[in-house]
């Protein structure tokens, strides 16, 4: 295993809009490491101090290396990610807001949104992506509940997985990938992007029940721990507690996701990641409705440094299959 600084060691049938959109939004990964390439190593970019998107004050690289505007840019992870030598398989986990208008750097004038923008980029960057065996593993956009928003208050969640470090970063390095970068900084608000490694597998899609309008609980969890090796016991009781809740509404677990650190974002680390999917909003509501769910909820909120959860509709799992 390769430490990195800052945080972990780094472990060696959907319907055609949601398709589309399930490609449009795994292509907020790719300025990701657009910014991390340049003619010196990651390690050696200069850096200055900056306040984040939404989060404490971090570090950016400045120059032709500079991140995007939508979050900071951990460039000792990717320095670390790079040089691993870690040649398997991950998933980056991406949680996206979009601006309302697109705002171009250079200024000029545009009538298209953020996520129109957003998608002028997607044309190449996921295609090339694509290509490098980068498959979509889970997408859903979340239905936000105006009495309780949650901050930022994201458009669009997904998971990518990628054949590996090298892979990724070599496949974003290229030239021709980041060519429509601006359209992707002038879309997007605000963006946590997260490396992470799927400790406990998920079906297929074709494993999964049948479904006319499937949703997604997702749950994103912060406990000060390392992963998921030692998590607090109340959030063990909850999960245990909410395996046979979830099957008696005839939910499936989606797998659990270790998080090695958060590649761009608000200055926040996660250490662990969960999803459970429903074929209809009747079986999740009926769950999050569970008088039981409360008691475990009460219990694992107070040894949670912080938390998200999200409700998602349009879910898409596998849109084109799982791996190369």
């Amino acid at each position: 295993m390769t430490s990195r600084p800052g945080g972990r060691a780094v472990p060696h049938r959907p319907r055609r809009r949601a398709r589309r959109v399930a490609l449009a939004a795994l292509s907020v990964v790719t300025i990701t490491a657009g910014a991390c390439s340049s003619t010196a190593p990651p390690s050696t970019l200069n850096t200055e101090t900056t306040t984040t998107v939404g989060g404490p004050t971090s570090t950016a690289p400045t120059g032709a290396a500079s991140g995007p505007s939508f979050g900071t840019l951990n460039t000792d992870l990717a320095a670390t990610l790079i040089q691993s030598g870690d040649d398997g398989p991950f998933f980056m986990l991406n949680l996206i807001a979009f601006r309302d208008r697109a705002v171009y750097a250079d200024g000029r004038e545009t009538d298209l949104t953020g996520e129109e923008a957003n998608d002028l980029y997607s044309a190449t960057g996921v295609q090339l992506l694509f290509e490098g065996g980068m498959r979509p593993a889970v997408f859903g956009t979340p239905i936000i509940d105006p009495t309780a928003p949650p901050a930022p208050a994201w458009d669009q969640v997904a998971i990518a997985r990628y054949p590996s470090y090298a892979e990724f970063f070599a496949l974003t390095a290229d030239p021709e990938f980041q060519e429509g970068s601006e359209h992707k900084d002038a879309g997007v608000k605000t963006s946590s992007v997260i490396v992470t490694h799927r400790v406990v597998d998920a079906p297929t899609a074709s494993e999964l029940p049948p479904g006319d309008a499937p949703v997604i609980l997702f749950e994103l969890f912060a406990h000060g721990g390392t992963g998921t090796s030692d998590r607090p016991d109340s959030l063990t009781d909850y999960l245990d507690g909410l395996a046979p809740l979830v099957a008696a509404n005839g939910g499936v677990a989606l797998g659990t996701y270790e998080v090695v650190g958060t590649l761009i974002g608000d200055g926040r680390e996660w250490d662990e990641a969960h999803l459970w999917w429903f074929p209809d909003q009747a079986g999740l509501d009926a769950l999050l409705d569970a008088p039981e769910l409360a008691e475990l909820t009460a219990a694992r909120d107070a040894d949670l440094h912080d938390l998200y959860r999200l409700r998602l509709e349009d879910a898409v799992v596998e849109a084109l299959g799982r791996e190369p």
